[in-house]
């Protein structure tokens, strides 16, 4: 029988966590002020697509006109990225890619049973894609730690274990590659 990877998932999931990113976004043009798309206006009123650009508007702040009231702080500050990250440390240090936050002004650390964290932005590395957040809490938090120096081989087997779109855990499984890689340039 083939080894599995349900031991390992069981051991590291609970430190990884979903993370939100806002960022101070505005509305290209005025076009977004009725997110009902031409074509679509005549649907009738319990129409799925109704509902969905509906519920796209509120949640965007699309459609106020006066730029005033909830929808207009939403739409100072909105979510322009969702991924994944893990814990490092107990005490709140969290790995994630620097695709995920770049960009972004306030960023939010949920865990998998729905806590939410704020969390500050403590350094980035756009060359290798990471970025590193640190939550404010005295609660102890689940983390994984990093394989000793020298004991990861190119052939070994690794898994990854993330929470995208705060979809819940999702888990794939590859190879080691290359290890000490050069990033010229």
């Amino acid at each position: 029988a083939a080894p599995g990877f349900a031991d390992v998932v069981d051991v590291v999931s609970p430190a990884v966590e979903s993370v939100r990113v806002r960022s101070s976004v505005q509305p290209v043009n005025e076009r977004f002020n009725n997110m009902i798309p031409r074509g679509f206006e005549d649907l009738p009123a319990g129409h799925p697509f109704r509902r969905f650009f509906r519920e796209f508007e509120r949640e965007f702040g699309f459609g106020d006109r006066r730029g005033e009231g909830p929808r207009a702080e939403r739409r100072r500050s909105r979510p322009v990225s969702q991924g994944s990250g893990f814990f490092i440390s107990g005490d709140g240090f969290l790995v994630t890619n620097n695709h995920v936050i770049e960009n972004g002004e306030q960023f939010a650390v949920i865990l998998n049973d729905g806590t939410e964290y704020d969390a500050d932005l403590i350094g980035t590395d756009p060359r290798t894609d990471l970025a590193v957040l640190k939550v404010d809490t005295s609660d102890e938090l689940t983390y994984v730690d990093f394989a000793p120096e020298g004991k990861t081989r190119v052939g070994d087997w690794v898994v990854a274990v993330g929470n995208p779109f705060g979809l819940g855990g999702t888990v794939t499984s590859g190879i080691v590659s290359a290890l000490a890689r050069s990033q010229n340039g």
